[in-house]
């Protein structure tokens, strides 16, 4: 009985909670929930109680001007979300109210009829790649200078100007620009690429001038800093090739020229340096600032001196006619994009001191045929080498342990591949591919590159950009192809499949995306022996580092030594028991 009673205490109890806990909740608000919903036929898009409403996604059947309307249901139109006209590749105008206050990451992406574009007074952001790939676009228009000067642009393809050259301002072109009394700043990208703007007047109540502010503004003869300025970003007069010197005030304490160079007195660092290459060597400069030189489009030679202890991203990207640089003997990093667009460097040998090469450090070398990697070097971060066209040989270290994603993405030419011994993780197999054996992957081939048997993936930009590739063979083993691999494969018509037909293709291998040339070849199944194209004669000497992953090697010789070993220690323990045992029965 006494047990009964304390169960049904104990049950009242839990039912007095649970009675509770539904009063209080059912007390509480409930925030409304995202509502997706469709408006016109072809704009998706969510409503969020505290947000308003996002434009999602535009349906890519688009066509002509798109008009965004700036309420739906009386809930106001605030955004265009990340991705949402993404290859809308019909549309030619985006109609865009004055209710939207922020454009998304690459909203506007491969968008390549796009012609117009109006950024009204409300937007207050624009997010990375938005306006990326519009290559049709000819006219952008700002509502307000003001307004424009303070808009947060996340990069150069956040701001239209980029691919049109202009701002339109009250129905003409940018030319003679006054930035409006009372600005303070200048935010980032904000007139980058106008190359129609002739001449910029600085009230003294700036005191920042945002990174790329006026990054390839071609045609300014003269610039000058006012006493009032204390912040100059990275890259504020890049690109900027007919001016020849900045004057800065001379009671500004933060800046001043020396031997004509722009410097940050209290980092040393040379923010703004000219198409004669001079750095100072006297110790005043301790750092080449990021896009310290970019742009400088005469600029032939530079010898970079000792005192520099830090060379900043993109510090001579786009020097076209760049053709010698000299860097200094203990440099660890090359930064990201730092020789990127350099069109006449034709040979580069990094200091034995490089540890890293960053991310698109050399991409678009169009002439580089010569590398010299770093002894040291341990990593080779995504895009390293990209679209090196004239590349042909690459010797890798036995040091390095990472290789990014894409690193020879559009190296048509190269064919070549060394990893010296030693090196665990990569390899070069007969020297006509690059793998990861950590991976069983293939990170580079070429149109002479049978794939080994062991490789089950193909990784991202594998064969990206190699023109000529007729044919290409890919075993039953692979279960993945990356991003790209196949990307711009003009030539590509066949593939030999080791898989039985046509079904086994399409469930046994992930195919990821930028591989259409690769899916509309004609197939051969059953076979993946494709008739790939004989290669020439290696350049690299027989006293070259060999293309075998030794260290691979070493581990199956071993591992054959150590099986064979425990087979005869096992074989004696049997023998020695079967002997004690007839012994022990004698």
């Amino acid at each position: 009985m006494k047990i009964l009673k304390a169960l049904s205490v104990i049950l009242i109890l839990v039912l007095s909670v649970c009675l509770l806990s539904i009063s209080v909740f059912s007390a509480r608000p409930f925030p409304m929930r995202p509502v997706t919903s469709i408006y016109d036929g072809i704009l998706t898009y969510r409503v969020s109680q505290s947000r308003g409403i996002t434009i999602t996604k535009c349906d890519v059947s688009a066509s002509g001007v798109v008009e965004i309307p700036a309420y739906i249901d009386d809930v106001a139109v605030t955004s265009i979300g990340d991705y949402s006209f993404q290859h809308c590749t019909e549309i030619t105008g985006v109609i865009i109210p004055e209710t939207i206050t922020g454009i998304g990451y690459s909203a506007f992406y491969g968008c390549t009829a796009l012609e117009s574009i109006d950024i009204p007074v409300s937007v207050t952001k624009i997010e990375y790649g938005a306006f990326y790939n519009c290559k049709a676009l000819k006219s952008a228009t700002i509502a307000d200078l003001s307004q424009w000067c303070a808009v947060e642009k996340d990069g150069e393809y956040a701001n239209p100007a980029h691919i049109t050259g202009t701002l339109i301002l009250n129905g003409k072109p940018l030319t003679d620009v006054v930035i409006p009394d009372g600005i303070t700043t200048v935010e980032d990208y904000t007139f980058y690429g106008c190359k129609s703007i002739e001449s910029i007047t600085i009230p003294d109540s700036v005191t920042s001038l945002g990174e790329c502010a006026f990054y390839g503004c071609e045609k300014l003869d003269k610039m000058s800093v006012s006493a009032a300025v204390s912040e100059i970003g990275d890259g504020a007069f890049s690109a900027c090739d007919n001016v020849t010197k900045i004057d800065i005030a001379d009671t500004n304490t933060h800046y001043k020229n020396i031997e004509g160079c722009l410097v940050e007195i209290g980092s040393k660092t040379l923010i703004k340096g000219f198409n004669n290459g001079k750095i100072p060597a006297d110790g005043s400069i301790t750092r080449l600032g990021e896009y310290a030189f970019a742009g400088c489009e005469e600029l032939t030679s530079i010898i970079v001196p000792d005192c520099i202890e830090v060379i900043g991203s993109s510090a001579f990207s786009n020097c076209e006619k760049l053709q010698t640089i000299t860097l200094l003997a203990g440099l660890t990093v090359v930064r990201s994009s730092l020789f990127s667009g350099c069109t006449e460097l034709s040979s580069i040998a990094l200091p034995d001191t490089v540890e890293t090469i960053g991310v698109s450090a050399f991409r678009g070398c169009t002439k580089l045929t010569d590398v010299t990697l770093s002894s040291s070097l341990t990593d080779i971060q995504n895009f390293a080498f990209a679209e090196c066209s004239a590349l042909q040989k690459i010797i890798i270290p036995k040091t390095v342990n990472n290789i990014g994603t894409g690193i020879f993405d559009g190296c048509e030419n190269l064919w070549e591949f060394m990893v010296e011994n030693g090196n665990g993780k990569y390899g070069s197999p007969e020297g006509l591919c690059l793998v990861d054996y950590s991976k069983n992957s293939l990170i580079r081939g070429s149109k002479y590159t049978v794939i080994p048997d062991f490789v089950t993936s193909i990784s991202d930009y594998a064969f990206s950009g190699i023109k000529d590739m007729e044919a290409v063979g890919i075993s039953d083993q692979i279960t993945a192809i990356g991003i790209g691999a196949f990307e711009n494969c003009e030539s590509l018509k066949k593939v030999y499949y080791g898989g039985n037909d046509e079904k086994t293709w399409k469930t046994s291998i992930k195919i990821s995306s930028e591989n259409d040339i690769l899916q509309n070849a004609k197939f051969v199944y059953g076979n993946a022996n494709a008739p790939v194209v004989k290669h020439p004669a290696s350049t690299l000497t027989p006293n070259s580092p060999n293309n075998d992953n030794s260290a691979s090697s070493d581990m199956t010789i071993w591992l054959v030594v150590s099986a064979v070993a425990v087979v005869l220690i096992a074989g004696a323990l049997v023998a020695t028991i079967v002997i004690k045992k007839k012994k022990a029965k004698q």
